[in-house]
Formats: structure tokens, C-alpha cells, sequence
């Protein structure tokens, strides 16, 4: 079998997580409503001393209507299942001009589990 020239791009990630801290719904420079949530592992393994290398933390973002919709039920503690895609972001320091590169998850659908 050959491979396809092209394959279609896939970027699907599914999770599920505990809600560790929320940001508030807050609107950006053009007025769409964004919420940033801050999972952890709904039970994480045992860990040693030593970092393993992996974040025990996953930032994800809600934008528009699905931020507004789940805005009131987004509690810390609360048990989550997300459906969300690999986004990159970036910001330059001001002082030193630097930029700063990070990859985030933005949600497109969000059920909450518990």
C-alpha cells in the first residue's frame, strides 16, 4: 500500500481531567468570549522525587459560545471530559523582546462529568 502525497492533518486530542483553577470569562481586543481552565490528571500515578518530564498540568481554552455556555457550571474540582485540538501560542517580552512559545488545548466540545 502506498502512502497518500497528502494525508489529511489530524489534531484530536481527547481527555478527561479535574479542573484545578478557571480563569474568569473575559473577552478579547475584538469581543469573543474566552475561558482558560488549568486540568490535572483525574488520578495520578504514583510519583517518585524525580520529575518524570511530563506536565501534571494542561491549560485549555474555551472560546465564544461553548465559553459562554459552560461559563456558570466550570467549578474547580470539577471532573471533565474534553475534546480539543493542539494550538500553539506565542508572546514577545516587551523588555527583552524575546519570544515566548507555548502549545495549549482548545476546546471544542466540554462535558462535565461530575
Amino acid at each position: 500500500m502506498k502512502p497518500e502525497p497528502n494525508p489529511l492533518p489530524l489534531n484530536l486530542v481527547l481527555l478527561t481531567g479535574r479542573i484545578l483553577r478557571r480563569s474568569d470569562l473575559s473577552r478579547t481586543a475584538l469581543g469573543v468570549p474566552v475561558i482558560t481552565l488549568v486540568l490535572a490528571e483525574t488520578d495520578p500515578p504514583a510519583r517518585s522525587s524525580d520529575s518524570d518530564g511530563f506536565p501534571e498540568e494542561l491549560s485549555v481554552e474555551l472560546w465564544g459560545n461553548l465559553a459562554l455556555d459552560k461559563n456558570d457550571a466550570l467549578k474547580p474540582g470539577g471532573l471533565v471530559f474534553v475534546e480539543a485540538q493542539v494550538a500553539g501560542r506565542r508572546r514577545q517580552d516587551r523588555n527583552t523582546k524575546l519570544v515566548h512559545r507555548w502549545m495549549i488545548l482548545k476546546a471544542r466540545k466540554i462535558q462535565i462529568l461530575s
